[in-house]
């Protein structure tokens, strides 16, 4: 059932607009009442936010992978992150669209940085692990560094979203495009 009330929602979101759904009409066409909703969501907020957590769960696999491969640096690591996370944004079926929704309607919030989620974190532990390694310069705050790769992957979504021809691959454009941004940063006096 929360599975069923999320997809609803993010249907609804993307039809009529954040603002515009209401939580009777997400239990209307979910088939609960909307006290089932508030059993599993405390707010319409909250529902939202909760349509993208369910890569969370993808995104700790790759981290339980980074931390058992003892040959693989840091910087292996980044570069993979950034080129396996912008498939998953792109293969998910929740997370694509939540993501379009999201670029229609910023005021949902759920393209926020925020530094509890998997995603953020993992950045976050990825450019300090790279800095540790010498193989990122610590000229630049790793805050300052997750940020500047969030706007990599969503330039590269909105890329990907525009394709036409099937030629772009954005698995290894990410991981381009960032280790030129790493280059770039440490070459930097």
């Amino acid at each position: 059932m929360r599975d069923r009330i999320r997809n609803v929602a993010l249907a609804l979101f993307n039809k009529r607009g954040f603002d515009d759904v209401s939580m009777a009409s997400i239990a209307r066409e979910a088939g609960c009442s909307v006290g089932n909703i508030y059993n599993y969501f405390n707010s319409k907020e909250e529902l939202a936010a909760a349509i993208t957590e369910n890569v969370d769960a993808a995104y700790l696999e790759i981290e339980k992978e980074y931390e058992s491969d003892a040959a693989g640096t840091a910087l292996d690591h980044l570069l993979d992150f950034v080129g396996r996370t912008l498939r998953i944004s792109v293969t998910d079926p929740i997370l694509y669209p939540s993501f379009i929704y999201a670029t229609k309607n910023p005021q949902s919030g759920l393209l926020d940085i925020k530094p509890e989620r998997v995603y953020f974190r993992m950045l976050k532990d990825l450019a300090l692990k790279c800095q540790e390694e010498g193989s990122l310069s610590k000229r630049i705050d790793a805050d300052e560094m997750v940020r500047r790769l969030v706007i990599i992957h969503r330039g590269l979504l909105i890329e990907h979203r525009l394709e036409k021809d099937g030629a772009f691959d954005l698995e290894s454009e990410g991981r381009a495009i960032v280790s030129e941004m790493i280059r770039g940063i440490n070459s930097a006096g």
